[in-house]
């Protein structure tokens, strides 16, 4: 035990244990926790996608994952048992001290109860436990939450990153300087950081963002300093991001963008590639996603016809209650495609009907007369069946929202990095529970109106510094 271990990973098991519990668990799934680290899959809800992986294993990696499948044949008897997923990316995530930490596992005693945390942890070095709780903690945060907002509301919402990509892009952070651009609290920045990446820098402009990564990385240093070292914010605006630290020019090998292009009109769209190429260093990969047509229908009627929008104008009518958060119906909702040049974060609210604590709706109909007039009578027609609902609100709202965004198809958003110069290696979709969507299941004419599970569309892409 005197060995000194380097454990660079979490379970997916933690998606369902908090990190106390996580050490109190079968034999079998203690080694599974190891040969699952930087796989960030779950056994139960995780998906072989067709058409999409397998993912590429590094051919140093391989002789890794001939060594651990000698270890796993002791427990379980043939490598024939392991699921596929696992002898397929295996090899991709570990070192020699990762292949000490399983031989711990197979070799402990067959008397230990794994069930026991205070006798487990005589058997287990206190570098697995700093890991594997340290990890546990981080990764609750995203998968507990799910779709959260973030405190810019102009921003919209953050969600759960794909656990099969994030797997990928922790073999690509290796020895690599690490860059995520809009990174909400952090978590995916801090996971990157157990990867082996050399440095990780995280950027947000949001305030409390930076606030959330910078209380991620604090109880990093004081569990896992040489982790935490690696974490360095750079609060604001992303176009802002060489001027603030000039050293990340070329100097770039991961960049991590999620749920931000989107936003961006066509001149800022030119403005970002650009900043992209002065940061990125020749051979650098980048993991994008944004705003999928997927996910809402009316979108996907319209790109039967218009197969190449990418911007929308969508108007949105809501019933809140404002003694909870999210608005409690959903009760219209219109889009036509716009022009590129008309994307923004600006969301134009405009109040219907309002009521205080203690007194009546208040109507107010100047504020209706401003929405386009085409859309009047059928905002008044999908709000009929809901006006009833008012009557049980002791104080809320009936707005309308109005905004002009991006969303994009598994063939718009890779043509959009393809007009850039980047090499597209992988695009793919993100279903509702985080995990990879089938390619087949996205845009099916047969399938009875309704939410498709693709909420976000995303691109891994290569720059070759040309």
């Amino acid at each position: 035990m005197a060995t000194k271990l380097n454990v660079n990973g979490f379970s997916s098991l933690s998606l369902h244990h908090s990190p106390a519990d996580l050490l109190a668990v079968s034999r079998e799934k203690m080694i599974s926790m190891v040969v699952e680290a930087r796989l960030f899959q779950t056994a139960e809800n995780g998906l072989q996608i067709r058409g999409l992986l397998p993912l590429p294993m590094r051919e140093k990696d391989k002789e890794h994952a001939r060594e651990i499948r000698v270890l796993l044949g002791e427990v379980f008897g043939a490598k024939d048992q392991l699921p596929f997923a696992l002898r397929r990316l295996i090899g991709s995530y570990f070192s020699n001290d990762d292949l000490g930490a399983l031989s711990i596992y197979v070799n402990m005693p067959r008397h230990v109860n794994l069930k026991n945390l205070e006798v487990l942890q005589d058997y287990l070095h206190e570098t697995v436990r700093d890991y594997v709780s340290s990890c546990a903690a981080i990764v609750n945060r995203v998968y507990e939450a799910r779709q959260y907002a973030v405190s810019l509301g102009q921003y919209g919402s953050t969600f759960a990153m794909n656990p099969e990509v994030l797997a990928y892009a922790m073999q690509l952070a290796r020895n690599e300087t690490v860059l995520e651009i809009a990174g909400a609290n952090g978590e995916n920045s801090a996971i990157l950081a157990f990867s082996g990446a050399e440095r990780v820098y995280y950027n947000d402009i949001g305030d409390q963002e930076v606030q959330n990564f910078e209380k991620i990385k604090s109880g990093l240093l004081i569990a896992i300093p040489s982790v935490g070292e690696k974490l360095e914010s750079i609060h604001g605006d992303c176009f802002e991001l060489l001027k603030k630290k000039p050293q990340l020019e070329n100097r770039v090998g991961l960049l991590l963008c999620r749920n931000l292009i989107h936003f961006f009109n066509d001149m800022q769209q030119a403005e970002f590639f650009a900043l992209l190429k002065k940061i990125l260093k020749p051979g650098a990969h980048a993991i994008f996603t944004a705003n999928s047509i997927y996910f809402t229908p009316e979108y996907r009627e319209i790109c039967k016809e218009h197969s190449h929008a990418t911007a929308f104008t969508t108007t949105m009518g809501f019933i809140d209650d404002r003694r909870v958060v999210m608005p409690i119906t959903r009760f219209f909702f219109g889009a036509v495609v716009s022009e590129g040049s008309k994307v923004s974060t600006d969301f134009v609210t405009r109040f219907l009907y309002s009521r205080k604590q203690g007194c009546k709706w208040e109507k107010k109909r100047e504020e209706f007369e401003k929405l386009d007039k085409a859309l009047q009578p059928k905002i008044l027609q999908a709000f009929k069946p809901h006006k009833e609902k008012l009557k049980s609100l002791a104080e809320g709202d009936v707005r309308i929202v109005t905004s002009t965004a991006r969303a994009y198809s598994t063939q718009t958003l890779p043509a959009l990095f393809a007009k850039y110069g980047f090499q597209v290696v992988m695009t793919y979709a993100s279903a509702f529970s985080g995990h990879l969507a089938h390619q087949e299941n996205l845009f099916n004419e047969n399938e009875q109106a309704g939410n498709s599970d693709a909420q976000l569309v995303g691109v891994i892409v290569r720059y070759s510094g040309e």
